[in-house]
Order: C-alpha cells, then sequence, then structure tokens
C-alpha cells in the first residue's frame, strides 16, 4: 500500500501546485509521512507555497478513507490525533506521550506523539503522569528537571521510564513512506 500512496501524496502535491501556477522542485517541499496502526495517516510535509499545501490536505482529508481506507490524522473532534515534533540532537526529553522517535532521509529527526485525549477536558482527567514527577521532581525545579532528561537520552531510556510510570508501554505498529526509519534505540 504505501507505494500506491506515496505515488498518490505525490500526484497531489503536482496536482496542487498545476492549480495554484507553481512549479515544484525537490527542494519545495517535503512529502514523508506515517501511518499509525494501519489505520490513521500522520502527514510529515512542508511546502515552501502554503496554498499548495493547503490543497493537498484538503484533498488527502477527504480521499484517503475513501481510497486506501485510512483516517487523516484528526479525531472524533477534528483535532489532530498524534503530532510530530521536531528534536534537535542537543535537545532532550521533554513529553510524555512519544509513541515513536523517527529519522528522514534529511537527517531530522522527529518524535511521534499522542495528542491526550484532555486538550478538549477539564484537566481533572489528565492520563498522564509527569515522568520527572516519579522520580521526585516538581514543574518548578526547571534545572533539575533537564538534568533528569539529559541523563535518559535514548528513546529505549524513554520507553523504560514510561514503563516505570505507568506500567506498560503502548505498542504502536508505525510505518512510513520511504523517506522515513524509525529509531528504536
Amino acid at each position: 500500500m504505501c507505494g500506491k500512496l506515496s505515488s498518490y501524496v505525490m500526484t497531489c502535491f503536482m496536482q496542487a501546485a498545476e492549480q495554484e501556477n507553481r512549479t515544484l522542485t525537490d527542494k519545495d517541499f517535503q512529502a514523508e509521512y506515517i501511518i499509525v496502526d494501519g489505520d490513521v495517516f500522520v502527514p510529515i510535509f512542508s511546502c515552501k507555497f502554503e496554498r499548495v499545501l493547503r490543497r493537498v490536505h484538503f484533498r488527502l482529508r477527504r480521499n484517503l478513507p475513501r481510497n486506501f481506507a485510512l483516517r487523516y490524522n484528526l479525531d472524533e473532534h477534528d483535532i489532530e490525533a498524534y503530532r510530530f515534533t521536531q528534536v534537535f540532537d542537543n535537545e532532550v526529553w521533554s513529553h510524555n506521550h512519544a509513541l515513536a522517535l523517527v529519522t528522514l532521509k534529511d537527517g531530522k529527526k522527529f518524535f511521534i506523539e499522542d495528542t491526550p485525549s484532555w486538550h478538549v477536558g477539564d484537566e481533572e482527567t489528565i492520563p498522564y503522569i509527569d515522568i520527572p514527577a516519579m522520580a521526585g521532581i516538581t514543574k518548578d525545579r526547571g534545572a533539575d528537571r533537564r538534568a533528569f532528561w539529559k541523563s535518559h537520552k535514548t528513546f529505549a531510556e524513554y520507553r523504560d521510564l514510561y514503563r516505570q510510570c505507568y506500567g506498560e508501554w503502548p505498542e504502536h505498529q508505525i510505518t512510513g513512506s520511504g523517506g522515513v526509519v524509525r529509531i528504536e534505540k
């Protein structure tokens, strides 16, 4: 499916550029994506031309369910179900809901994160425990929190901390387009 899906995504970009009277080169856009649990399409797109990008998102949102039996990255409230955050080499962990760490063919690294369901409700229903708090580090001790995350740099260490904090690791099948590689260590 990834071959046909990648081809379709590229077609969407090229047709959107044509509709906007733009010419796209490889340097003008990035069309990578991941699929979570064989069900949710999470785009990792960028484009020099914002209107082209909007057209691509609109078309995929409408056509993915029908053509590929995939949900576009939206939950029942039309809010992102998963998000991606770029990770820089000197950055430390700061997230409690990363599902995977991926790298793109251009070398950029991204966390794939579960968007917590409490974002539409009140804070009483927050399902996440703060991982540094598990070690006794409160939110007001920023330097201690940074030191905590600096001492746990690999994704495997993060996964172990998550298991200690929550008792289990939410296993997800993460597949990606040709330019996406999942980092397990």
